[in-house]
């Protein structure tokens, strides 16, 4: 009797680790094997649901089923109590969550030629089976794997030296089987690491190298389930751990000595996608720094001229970015958290000046100290219509990872701080934000200092957190009035003036009644359905009523808008620092109850102070210019209105010999050019850019900044006297800081005192230079960080040196960067030089109606004939231009 009729042609080992759901369909399949000759071990790793149960019914009912329990030890140990008592001729694995076609092992063993064939691979399915609320109108569908596509059916057997294909894609060990005598002869077995571990890559790799023969089927047999929420695969919580597997298999090239470039080229493949895989997945953030090491480590193993010589200019820089050792060589001094209700670098510019500081900030750190890790949060902007969580997201910025940035999502306080007005209690308390808040800092840190550039978008108690946190410094900018506010403008819009300490509810009852908005829950339900796929998408009003969105357009009590501002100032004042961006906000803030001792006034650095000219940009000339760049034309407090009136109220002959210029983004030009007739001229532009300013201001001789609201600081009156411009200021606010001569101040509001001191300038404009004299040295974002190293306490610089091999990988890295922009240079301008050429204009006149033709098929072939015909001689019509012209 031979050795095929004595012993079970395959042993099929399935691990079981709480798998009841999915463990019937996947044991039937594999004893309604159409080769009848395999036995089943069920190796069971410490279940605690029924699935010891469910094998053991099994066992009892077919005598090729062999049960084994032990504790939980993890898949790979699993698997090796299973070889361990195999008897048959090849070995197969199949997962608990999986299944596979009746007719797998038997196709599979009539490949062995005999039980010769050491491994014996074949395709496999990627199966879905939706469920819950991701099933709606999606249907159960198996896809064939496309990771080998390259890869045709081979008739001869190989080595991978002879095909390397086969080491692309999944390993999918499963999908194949191995000769016993093989495994056994070589002392193959799998690594022994707790939950999934990876383990079958090292499995993988050593199987195929040692391998003398193996047969591959492009036929797929195996159904790998990809919707298995509770998988290994899909609850990856230890991100080193494929690295760490990617790892193993280079030891064993090495081991095996496969050095061939070829195989090199598959297997580097596979490290940068599972490095890229890492990157993607939601725990990569609070594992950055030992993912980075691991990384960094992989990368170091790998063949650097192969990578430069075979791969695509993005793996490269995936390469470099990971093995570069600017991220290690210096020792960290700490890290610092900023917060802003909005990402400070989003598409739509969205968190006005406060996102400008913030972006500001943030690129002066990095330039002036790498050694410090920036973290930059955000609450109360992103939504997710597909969960009631709310949770924190990891998300990209235009720095990269040297500023990690992150938000949290379904925040129950919503942000901008105009949501609160209705029902500000909204804000007060709210525990599970709180708690949301409270892991981040503990996940991620430890923060040497947490900087509140804003309170919007969190509840109170989740700010009021310095106590939990005694090592960080707890610091709050007061860039507007929210905590003394509610608001945020102190201004009584009723009323039509600044607010006053001791104000009533009644007060702000009327001051939000202005302007009121009743669709703010829409407004929140519209921001998360943009970013959430339709089919995730959980039923519209459970999502509301879970976060407490429907309160938002109801008015609650009145006293609640006074009660607000109360919690809002005992929670700051538990800040470490409060720093007020002028002289006026911190009288404001502590006549407000702000704690004086924990205040200090700290000017916001920008950009355009490093180009300060100290001296007037515009020469005398025949008339007098003067500017406002403003915006709304119809915000009252903005004093936009106030101008205009206190404009048109000047006497002719002063209007004569003055020369206007205006921006706004929403005021009728013609009306407003109507009501300042009598004018030398004027120019009303419709908005304007940063890169706008010098060609709009070069020959201004005054601007104005006539607020009626306490504006903190307003950056145009800064840009403005950066480019050289000196600027007239209400005295409201803290414009009139920048100069200390009171002949650039006037009386917010007094529309008399305004005209005074416009036409002591108009008749006296060599007395502008008392602006120059007396005005105050703008703050450069350097002044303001030298300022802020202070009040953080990270002002100790750890220096660094370098190895020689680490000083050669930075040299590879900047070539990287000039070659491909040398290279990408080369292209555009070949690229030019061809399409401008005569012989590629007479190609594309030539296949002009080809081109249309293959066109038409196309848009046949996907969308049938219907109209087709009709499409076609519309297109192809021989009257005039249906040639380019030719030059």
């Amino acid at each position: 009797m031979s050795i095929e009729q004595r012993i079970p042609k395959v042993s099929v080992i399935i691990p079981i680790c709480n798998a009841e759901k999915y463990l019937k369909e996947c044991i039937e399949s594999v004893l309604g094997q159409t080769l009848r000759d395999i036995e089943v071990i069920c190796v069971d790793d410490g279940s605690k649901d029924n699935s010891l149960s469910i094998i053991q019914t099994y066992a009892q009912k077919d005598s090729r089923v062999k049960v084994i329990t032990k504790k939980n030890s993890g898949y790979g140990d699993s698997v090796n109590h299973g070889l361990r008592i195999a008897k048959g001729v090849y070995i197969g694995i199949v997962e608990s969550d999986d299944f596979i076609a009746t007719d797998m092992y038997d196709k599979l063993y009539k490949l062995s030629e005999g039980g010769t064939i050491d491994c014996i691979k074949g395709n496999f399915w990627d199966y879905y089976c939706w469920e819950g609320k991701k099933r709606k109108d999606k249907k159960d569908e198996a896809i064939v794997n496309r990771e080998r596509t390259d890869m045709p059916e081979e008739e001869e057997i190989f080595t991978i030296r002879q095909d390397p294909h086969i080491l692309w894609g999944h390993p999918s060990i499963w999908s194949g089987i191995y000769r016993r005598e093989f495994l056994e002869r070589h002392k193959i077995e799998f690594m022994a690491e707790p939950g999934g571990g990876w383990v079958d890559n090292p499995f993988f790799f050593q199987t195929l190298c040692l391998a003398q023969s193996i047969r591959w089927t492009e036929k797929p047999y195996y159904y790998y389930r990809k919707t298995n929420s509770m998988s290994s695969s899909n609850n990856q919580t230890d991100l080193t751990i494929p690295l760490r597997r990617m790892m193993d298999n280079l030891d064993v090239l090495e081991k095996y000595n496969y050095k061939d470039e070829d195989i090199l080229n598959f297997v580097y493949a596979r490290a940068l996608m599972y490095l890229c895989g890492v990157l993607q997945e939601k725990n990569y953030g609070k594992q950055i720094d030992t993912v980075r090491i691991y990384a960094q480590k992989l990368m170091e193993r790998l063949n650097g001229e192969i990578i430069k010589k075979n791969f695509h200019i993005y793996d490269q820089a995936n390469y470099f970015r990971y093995l570069s050792p600017l991220q290690i060589i210096m020792e960290k001094s700490g890290k610092i958290l900023i917060y802003n209700w909005v990402p400070f670098d989003n598409p739509w510019h969205i968190g006005g000046g406060v996102n400008i500081y913030c972006y500001n900030l943030i690129s002066t750190i990095l330039k002036e100290r790498p050694d410090i890790q920036v973290y930059f949060l955000s609450s109360g902007w992103a939504y997710d219509l597909s969960t009631t969580k709310c949770y924190i997201r990891k998300i990209g910025n235009i720095f990269g990872e040297r500023c990690r940035t992150f938000e949290i999502v379904n925040s129950p306080v919503p942000a901008a701080q105009n949501f609160l007005l209705n029902h500000p209690e909204t804000a007060f308390e709210n525990e599970v934000l709180k708690n949301v808040l409270s892991s981040f800092l503990q996940d991620y840190g430890p923060f040497k200092v947490v900087h509140f550039n804003n309170i919007e978008g969190l509840s109170l108690d989740a700010i009021d957190l310095k106590k939990d946190f005694p090592e960080a410094k707890f610091i709050y900018s007061m860039h507007n009035y929210v905590p003394i506010c509610v608001t945020g403008f102190y201004y009584q819009r009723h009323n039509k003036c600044n607010c006053l300490p001791g104000h009533s509810y009644n007060d702000c009852m009327k001051c939000t009644n202005i302007g009121r908005r009743t669709d703010l829950c829409k407004e929140i339900v519209k921001r998360a359905k943009e970013v959430t796929d339709i089919h995730d998408c959980i039923e519209e009003q459970k999502w509301i009523k879970a976060f407490g969105f429907d309160k938002l357009d109801e008015i609650g009590e009145t006293k609640k808008l006074i009660e607000f501002c109360e919690r809002a100032v005992d929670v700051i004042n538990n800040m470490d620092c409060i720093l007020a961006v002028s002289k006026r906000v911190k009288k404001i803030a502590v006549e407000n109850g702000i704690d004086e001792q924990k205040t200090k006034v700290s000017y916001i650095g920008t950009r355009i102070a490093e180009h300060q000219i100290q001296t007037a940009i515009a020469k005398p000339g025949k008339y007098f210019k003067i500017a406002y760049l403003g915006s709304d034309a119809y915000f009252a407090e903005k004093g936009y209105p106030f101008l205009l009136e206190a404009f048109s109220a000047l006497d002719e002959k002063d209007k004569k010999q003055i020369d206007l210029l205006l921006t706004t983004t929403n005021g009728n030009i013609y009306q407003m050019k109507k009501q300042l007739e009598g004018f030398h001229s004027v120019k009303i532009v419709k908005g304007y850019t940063h890169a706008d300013l010098k060609y709009l201001l070069k020959d201004v001789n005054l601007g104005v900044i006539p607020v009626l609201w306490e504006d903190n600081l307003p950056q145009i009156a800064i840009e403005m006297a950066a480019i050289g411009v000196p600027v007239l200021s209400s005295s409201f606010g803290g414009a009139s800081e920048l100069c200390s001569d009171d002949l650039f101040c006037f009386q917010g509001g007094d529309i008399n005192d305004f005209q005074k001191h416009l036409l002591y300038f108009l008749n006296n404009p060599h007395k502008l230079s008392l602006y120059w004299e007396k005005s105050h040295k703008l703050v450069t974002m350097n002044d303001h960080w030298k300022e802020l190293e202070e009040i953080y306490g990270v002002t100790r610089v750890v220096d660094t040196n370098i190895t020689l091999e680490q000083y050669g990988i930075l040299l590879e890295e900047n070539e990287l960067l000039y070659r491909n922009l040398n290279d990408r240079n080369y292209f555009e301008s070949e690229l030019h030089r061809v399409t401008t050429s005569i012989s590629y204009k007479l190609g594309m006149s030539i296949t002009y109606i080809p081109r249309k033709i293959r066109k038409a098929y196309r848009h046949y072939k996907r969308y049938g004939l219907k109209d087709i015909g009709k499409r076609v001689m519309a297109r192809l019509s021989l009257g005039s231009g249906i040639f380019p012209s030719v030059h």
